[in-house]
């Protein structure tokens, strides 16, 4: 018997901020390369939905909030180009064992300069070490 896996897509309200930037992009440059960058975010929304896509877990990085319970998924219109989105995603699994899981997207932003996993850290208010001055800061405005 072959079992499914359950798992359902949440976007945080933050995601679906990030996902009208992207529409608000796409409607200036119609048939450019941001429409075709908001087609692929679409898809790959779609993809995480209701069974595993390839996700990368995140590892404990000191220079930015711990996502470790976090994965990032890779996001690019041009398969001759590097991806320039990522999106970190959580899973939350169910209270009971027959619940669907629930993958919140935190963050759709781009992978130039790491910017998704200081956006991803702020909005689940987490504390980013910075152990060469071995001091802890705090996201503010978060």
């Amino acid at each position: 018997m072959r079992h499914s896996l359950r798992i359902r897509v949440h976007l945080s309200p933050g995601a679906r901020a990030d996902l009208q930037q992207l529409n608000e992009r796409a409607l200036k440059h119609p048939h450019g390369k941001e429409e075709a960058l908001l087609e692929a975010t679409i898809v790959m929304l779609h993809r995480l939905n209701g069974r595993r896509h390839p996700t990368k877990p995140l590892d404990y990085n000191p220079r930015f909030a711990d996502l470790s319970d976090c994965d990032t998924t890779y996001v690019g219109a041009d398969p001759y180009e590097k991806p320039p989105l990522r999106i970190v995603s959580r899973d939350i699994r169910p209270r009971r064992s027959d619940g669907i899981t629930r993958r919140e997207i935190v963050a759709i932003a781009a992978r130039q300069d790491s910017k998704v996993y200081r956006v991803a850290g702020q909005r689940l208010k987490r504390v980013a070490e910075c152990r060469d001055l071995g001091i802890s800061l705090v996201c503010v405005g978060c």
